[in-house]
């Protein structure tokens, strides 16, 4: 008869645990001057990054990205994921955000990397209105719209990520605005509490953040514990075919 209650003491354990798990995914890390948190400025980038103006969450600055309305700016910051989630595991972006000029604002990128698939999904601008001068909170969902650079197809970020390059690893994730050719606009964008899967980062006093760091070309080339697993194998394969020998005999 006590076999009931168990069961609601059992469910109620396990609900808590569940909780407790998804607590602590979520994370707030402040981004200083002595701590970018990993956060670098891309290399290709030629407009402005700085100081931006105060937050709306009591904090005393933010991250700006800003362009001077000369052809071909872009700017953008960036981060490498860690640890590695696929396109498909990008389960939730936001990000406060404050521009002088709505023709333009920073918003997300989403670069892939494979040997055989590469390319950028970029938020399109046409996912939201903002309003100068004023912090706004701006939310992704599946049902955003994106462009594949690598095929020039616009979609929602759910068919993206149920398609092929679902399974391909985020290289980069960045947010910016601006183009490599043609008229880019005069905007001055301020970002700040960007969120990514539950972690959120807020820009503090950062002017100048590091460069993108150079990353080592891999090698095709196995490791110790590779070719200690070779010769485990091989050395497995000989006591097998002995065995057998002998049991042929």
């Amino acid at each position: 008869m006590k076999l009931r209650p168990m069961l609601s003491q059992t469910l109620a354990l396990c609900l808590l645990l569940g909780a407790s798990i998804v607590m602590a995914q979520v994370a707030f890390f402040v981004v200083t001057p002595g701590d970018p948190q990993g956060w670098f400025e891309r290399g290709s980038n030629t407009g402005t990054i700085g100081l931006g103006v105060a937050d709306s969450h009591g904090g005393t600055s933010s991250l700006l990205l800003s362009t001077d309305g000369s052809d071909g700016q872009i700017v953008k910051v960036a981060r490498v994921p860690i640890p590695v989630i696929r396109v498909s595991g990008v389960a939730s972006v936001s990000w406060d955000l404050n521009v002088d000029n709505i023709a333009a604002y920073p918003r997300p990128n989403i670069e892939y990397w494979s040997p055989a698939l590469a390319g950028t999904l970029v938020y399109e601008i046409s996912n939201f209105t903002p309003t100068a001068n004023t912090w706004q909170n701006v939310v992704m969902s599946g049902s955003s719209m994106f462009r594949d650079t690598n095929t020039n197809v616009v979609d929602t970020l759910a068919n993206f990520q149920a398609g092929p390059i679902g399974n391909v690893p985020v290289n980069f994730f960045q947010l910016g605005f601006g183009s490599t050719s043609g008229a880019v606009p005069a905007v001055n964008g301020n970002i700040d509490y960007v969120e990514l899967n539950g972690t959120t980062w807020d820009f503090e006093e950062v002017a100048i953040l590091p460069p993108e760091p150079v990353v080592p070309t891999q090698q095709g080339i196995p490791t110790l514990s590779q070719w200690a697993l070779i010769l485990l194998a091989m050395l497995m394969g000989l006591v097998a075919f002995v065995s057998l020998r002998r049991r042929a005999q």
